[in-house]
């Protein structure tokens, strides 16, 4: 199982945007993402994609815990309620942590460039 954290495809385009209006682009583009990491640090689950071997689809959600024996993700359904799905980690082709709480705690609002050099390496 391979653990990987790429950036999500909605925070690349946020910073895309950003970069691309005429005035005060990059400003507002670390503004909207010192908004977004103010959001995540009230969450205590990780958002997460879960690839299993064999599936036609990911499964996405947020990781309540992962151990060697076990995997449990927390899916959101559309009707507002959510289930927890459980995983063997032999069950799992590739396990996505798709922010990483560790490195939003470092950004520092005084280096709003560093909010940027986080969304595009994500």
């Amino acid at each position: 199982m391979a653990l990987t954290s790429p950036i999500p495809a909605w925070l690349v385009a946020l910073s895309r945007y950003g970069r691309n209006m005429k005035s005060g682009g990059r400003a507002n583009s670390c503004i909207a993402l010192a908004c977004f990491a103010l959001s995540l640090c009230a969450r205590v689950a990780l958002a997460v994609v879960v690839l299993p071997k064999g599936a036609s689809a990911p499964v996405m959600g947020y990781l309540l815990r992962h151990d060697e024996r076990i995997v449990v993700v927390r899916q959101p359904l559309a009707d507002g309620k959510s289930r927890e799905l459980r995983f063997s980690p032999r069950e799992i082709d590739e396990l996505i942590i798709t922010v990483s709480p560790e490195r939003l705690e470092v950004l520092d609002p005084a280096r709003s460039a560093a909010y940027l050099e986080y969304a595009e390496e994500l």
